[in-house]
């Protein structure tokens, strides 16, 4: 499997290694309704794990959270139950750092380990492997198996082989009737709707790094002089740093006149195992897939 080597991972996740601390206000600034994607990510885990009769339920909810980031998902899983362990995946340092500085400042009483395990490490990797994650658990759950997985906005940066690798992990993780909550940049069947989608994003990042939205104003005024230098870089990273799939398979045209199938993160999602596959939300590139295993 090739993943993308250390120095692809600088270049395409520049704001973890040098703007950790500017992440959160990024997202809002780059991606329109970011706070609603992330809440209806955990709406969807929350239905999830939750839709049994209470005396069906085990608990506590064992889940896992790849590309944890700075926390965007994981506090609102704290927030919504009372009884659940979050697993944060995230190779990057500085990142997991600004999870852990803001975790301390959320619930000064409580101990981090308590709430959360991170793993400070390559999804894709050995120390990621799936019976590596398994043995993490309670060696009494039965199964002894992930409730969810989740995860944000950070496949579409990877080839077709690893998008597959991730979706067979995130399978064999999980229980029986465990679900898989992914948030991504997806593309159309259409070519045309997906360039024009894709050119809205870009607009929509000019426009909130010259006239942000209200709510954001005093953040951004707050940003000064690195507000130039993040819109210029986060341009260079729309443009040239996605590796789309389609929600659907699309039959795409070759240069020699053939016909191409372009695997789509249904499909992937499917070949893997997953037996029930929807897209409950869209708005424009940004998606969620819902799959249940």
């Amino acid at each position: 499997m090739s993943r993308i080597s250390d120095h692809e991972k600088k270049k395409v996740f520049f704001y973890a290694d040098e703007d950790a601390k500017y992440y959160d206000l990024a997202e809002e600034l780059t991606q329109p309704c970011m706070d609603l994607i992330h809440d209806t990510m955990v709406d969807l885990v929350e239905y999830s794990l939750t839709w049994k009769s209470e005396q069906d339920l085990r608990r506590p909810f064992y889940v896992l959270n790849v590309a944890s980031g700075t926390g965007a998902e994981a506090f609102r899983l704290l927030e919504r139950f009372d009884d659940i362990h979050v697993f944060a995946a995230d190779f990057n340092p500085p990142m997991n750092k600004e999870f852990r500085r803001k975790f301390n400042e959320r619930y000064p009483e409580c101990d981090f380990a308590s709430c959360v395990t991170l793993i400070e490490d390559d999804f894709f990797g050995e120390a990621c492997a799936p019976d590596e994650l398994i043995s993490l658990l309670p060696e009494d759950l039965d199964p002894q198996a992930f409730d969810a997985v989740i995860a944000g906005f950070f496949l579409h940066h990877y080839p077709v082989e690893v998008k597959r690798e991730f979706y067979r992990r995130a399978h064999a993780v999980l229980r029986p009737g465990g679900v898989l909550v992914l948030g991504e940049a997806i593309s159309f069947e259409s070519q045309r709707l997906s360039e024009f989608a894709h050119n809205f994003g870009y607009r929509w990042i000019e426009k909130q790094f010259s006239e942000p939205d209200q709510h954001l104003r005093s953040k951004y005024d707050a940003l000064g002089s690195d507000a130039e230098r993040l819109r210029q870089k986060w341009i260079d990273h729309w443009q040239n740093t996605h590796i789309y799939a389609p929600d659907v398979t699309v039959m795409g045209d070759q240069p020699t006149g053939g016909r191409e199938t372009k695997p789509s993160h249904a499909s992937m999602a499917l070949e893997a195992g997953f037996q029930k596959i929807g897209f409950p939300f869209r708005l424009w590139e940004a998606a969620i897939l819902w799959g249940e295993k």
